[in-house]
């Protein structure tokens, strides 16, 4: 009798039957495929990012943003143009016009300019420009003691807040004092001439506008050369205040300080006026 295969054996495993239909499934639908898997892939890397990109964010703007102000600060300059100031702080806060008063060589003239004041983080800076939007003079006056940029100075570095006075600009054969002591403010300056190489005229001082030390001697004079009870009064004052504002002039601007006809710094009436 002729041996006949069973109906079982020639029905294929059932589990044999799964795996070829799963393979035609898979076959027909590859792009499908290929689709969701992308899909997912960019769905599981935006999760993991986010997360980074966030703490990234928090560390620059809560962490390293002191970083990104300072950097910001040692772009401007004395001569650049308005443009490039607004560029790089913004729409300023206020603007204003005065009569500016400079040396020149046939005779001091003066020159209506506009005065720009931009808000920072922490801090504020001025500008002042002619006509032809050329910034002839521009500070930066720190609001805080732990905000503390660094500018160059004279061959040396000052670091707003944490330089003495006295280590900025050294002895009195280098500096002359730009100061007014009123009633509800002052401000105090060592005033470096222009000169070699830069032929810029520096500033650097304690503008009050920015809670700044009243701590101050007081002068009978705030140009020029000093009588010796006045130097004696500056000595300690220098030695023991760091300031809280640097600012330079455009390259040959020299201004005319007699009688306090230049504020140097922000106004403490305008800082007044955003703080109410």
């Amino acid at each position: 009798m002729p041996f006949k295969q069973s109906d079982r054996s020639k029905n294929k495993p059932q589990s044999q039957a799964w795996a070829e239909r799963l393979d035609t499934w898979f076959r027909h639908r590859t792009i499908v495929i290929l689709l969701v898997l992308f899909a997912f892939c960019v769905a599981t890397v935006t999760t993991i990012t986010r997360p980074l990109l966030d703490l990234w964010h928090l560390y620059s703007t809560d962490i390293r943003w002191r970083e990104n102000e300072y950097h910001k600060l040692s772009l401007l300059h004395g001569g650049m143009a308005i443009s490039k100031v607004q560029e790089i702080m913004g729409v300023p806060i206020f603007v204003g016009s005065l009569d500016v008063s400079r040396k020149q060589s046939a005779g001091d003239i003066t020159e209506r300019m506009t005065e720009s004041v931009y808000p920072g983080r922490d801090y504020w800076v001025q500008a002042l420009h002619n006509a032809d939007g050329a910034v002839q003079l521009i500070a930066v006056t720190s609001c805080d003691s732990s905000f503390s940029p660094s500018f160059p100075l004279s061959g040396r570095e000052i670091t707003l807040n944490h330089t003495t006075l006295a280590d900025a600009t050294g002895d009195q054969i280098s500096w002359h004092p730009y100061a007014l002591q009123g009633a509800n403010h002052f401000y105090y300056y060592d005033v470096i001439p222009a000169g070699p190489p830069t032929y810029k005229v520096y500033f650097v001082g304690i503008d009050d506008a920015c809670n700044a030390s009243r701590d101050f001697p007081g002068l009978a004079s705030s140009e020029g050369a000093l009588d010796p009870r006045e130097l004696a009064a500056l000595i300690p004052f220098r030695r023991q205040s760091t300031p809280n504002t640097y600012a330079e002039t455009s390259p040959l601007f020299e201004p005319v300080l007699k009688n306090n006809t230049l504020r140097v710094g922000v106004s403490l009436l305008l800082v007044r006026s955003v703080q109410q």
